[in-house]
């Protein structure tokens, strides 16, 4: 009788310790369903409401991946391509999979011919790489020499898809008269230098981000003009440059630096600020994107906080992220297609 109720006590005691190692293993905590990020992309389809991943990048395993840029097609938003540390992928199922193109090679960034779509640029380190058939075939078009000098940022003419510019690290910039086939100097900024950009509703409109300034060409890049500098007294942290939307061929420009999210109705010349939550020069804006359907419809991200207005400003709505900290946003797309629809693309 003893040892029996020994034995029932030890049952009373042990059993409810291992059921509840039991529940703690298999019911860990789940977030309300949201993901957490382990870098890569999400989607939303109502609006940044929810998020899923959408991070099946074939032969990538549990790697990590950084998104450097992400874009649509530019014939349907059904593809989409994405420039990224471990290569150059495409989704054709509106990002539930993920293929290389361009596999085990860290890229900077990415253009596609606005007219053909089976023309794609690369960059990856010192190379720029071009396909003529939807990436089945790839051709090295450019290798820069100099030690230290390597591919920021590539762009084509929509206007002449023959032109294609290309800006290095130090300030280099390349034009193509021959879709790539070969390259010139076009200009030297002789700084450090980010991005070229086309303007996709005035010919031969160029803007370039380089150290502490945005510059403009009128010309397709014969002669340039620094436009911001002389505004960071007004606007201090303007010459910060983090991305720069076209709007319509107006000349109305979004254009998003560390003080915060100003728009220009003249291509550039003058600058009003966006009424944001938070005031101006005091928070450090990760990303911005809005509705090509409805410019007044603008997203950004801020702190794990995703911000929304559909009326250019004037109110906000605040929605969390699916976020962990250990990644922060490199760009929202807006589907235009389906404004309900948006990709959240995160890097390190």
């Amino acid at each position: 009788m003893l040892s029996r109720k020994k034995l029932i006590i030890f049952i009373l005691i042990v059993a409810p310790l291992f059921l509840a190692g039991c529940s703690f293993t298999l019911n860990s905590p789940q977030n309300n369903g949201t993901p957490q990020v382990s870098g890569g992309i999400y989607k939303s389809q109502n609006r940044g409401e929810s998020w899923e991943a959408k991070n099946n990048f074939s032969g990538v395993g549990r790697v990590k991946i950084d998104i450097r840029k992400a874009n649509f097609d530019i014939a349907t938003t059904s593809i989409l391509y994405a420039a990224t540390n471990l290569g150059f992928f495409v989704s054709t199922d509106r990002a539930e999979n993920w293929q290389p193109l361009i596999p085990n090679s860290d890229i900077a960034d990415f253009a596609q011919n606005p007219k053909t779509k089976s023309i794609i640029y690369v960059a990856s380190g010192n190379k720029v790489y071009k396909t003529s058939d939807s990436g089945a075939k790839w051709d090295i078009v450019y290798t820069e020499v100099r030690a230290n000098a390597s591919i920021k940022s590539l762009s084509v003419d929509p206007f002449d898809t023959s032109r294609v510019y290309l800006l290095e690290n130090d300030g280099t910039l390349l034009l193509s008269l021959d879709w790539g086939n070969s390259w010139k100097p076009l200009y030297n900024f002789q700084k450090n230098s980010s991005k070229i950009i086309v303007d996709q509703y005035h010919n031969k409109n160029l803007y370039v981000a380089a150290d502490n300034g945005l510059y403009y060409s009128f010309d397709g890049g014969v002669n340039w003009q620094e436009i911001i500098a002389a505004k960071n007294n007004e606007y201090p942290g303007i010459n910060n440059f983090k991305n720069l939307f076209f709007i319509n061929k107006e000349g109305t420009l979004l254009y998003l630096s560390r003080y915060g999210i100003l728009r220009s109705l003249d291509s550039g010349k003058n600058w009003s600020a966006l009424q944001l939550v938070s005031p101006p020069n005091t928070v450090d804006i990760e990303a911005f994107g809005y509705n090509p359907k409805d410019p007044n419809e603008i997203y950004y991200i801020l702190e794990d906080i995703f911000y929304h207005t559909f009326d250019g400003g004037r109110n906000w709505q605040t929605k969390p992220l699916p976020a962990s900290g250990k990644f922060r946003a490199s760009s929202i797309l807006v589907d235009p297609k389906d404004p309900n629809i948006l990709y959240l693309n995160l890097t390190q």
